[in-house]
């Protein structure tokens, strides 16, 4: 039968620059990037994908993290779930990398992707400023990013990352933060495409359901997602 991939609409130029790197031709369904915001309404909605296509494919690739618990409780029914052992997209991207738990604590991270979404930080700035003015807008985004103190540009390899500093540079200005770079890494991606499931993926049967242990997050990245 062949396998299918899942994927949020955040992740498109990384995935399909993955897709070309290892020669993967699997189908892939996109998913309303505004999902990740709600956490329940992503489980539903992966489950009726899994619902429709459980019988069609060996093998359903998420290519998610954890997502503040949005995959935890997704039943495998009659095919093979397999995901990513990620906290979220941002450990996904920056995968393995020391300084994630750190920089959570006060970094706002963008890519591309992040950027393009309908209700990205730009876009929901410029409906405050046209609404309120720039005194109240940015009064508004104080009190939102009240404990970000870094906007963080990931530089994912799979966009013009110059075009994109461009935009960063210039809202950290106008909300009076930082402005930090990181080169992000393909690894999880290629690999779950790749079909290399290794310790970095977890496998769940027939049968079976997604667990938060499924996801071996440490006790930081749990307390992170809101998941203790």
């Amino acid at each position: 039968m062949g396998d299918l991939i899942v994927a949020c609409e955040i992740l498109k130029d990384e995935l399909e620059k993955a897709r070309k790197d290892v020669g993967n031709e699997d189908p892939v369904i996109w998913m309303d990037s505004l999902l990740h915001m709600e956490p329940n309404r992503l489980r539903e909605a992966l489950q009726e994908v899994i619902d429709e296509h459980h019988q069609k494919a060996d093998h359903i690739l998420l290519a998610y993290g954890n997502c503040g618990g949005g995959l935890v409780g997704l039943e495998a029914k009659e095919t093979t779930l397999v995901i990513p052992k990620t906290a979220d997209c941002i450990s996904l991207l920056l995968h393995k990398d020391k300084e994630v738990d750190h920089l959570r604590k006060n970094t706002y991270f963008l890519t591309k992707g992040w950027l393009r979404c309908e209700k990205n930080l730009i876009s929901e700035y410029e409906h405050s400023l046209e609404k309120y003015g720039e005194e109240k807008a940015k009064q508004i985004f104080k009190v939102m990013l009240n404990h970000y103190e870094n906007l963080m540009l990931i530089d994912t390899g799979a966009y013009d990352v110059k075009k994109y500093r461009k935009i960063a540079e210039n809202i950290a200005d106008k909300l009076e933060m930082n402005v930090t770079f990181k080169k992000g890494t393909p690894f999880i991606l290629q690999k779950i495409l790749d079909k290399q499931w290794g310790p970095d993926f977890t496998q769940i049967s027939p049968g079976g359901s997604i667990q938060l242990h499924d996801f071996d997050l440490d006790e930081e990245e749990k307390t992170y997602v809101n998941l203790i």
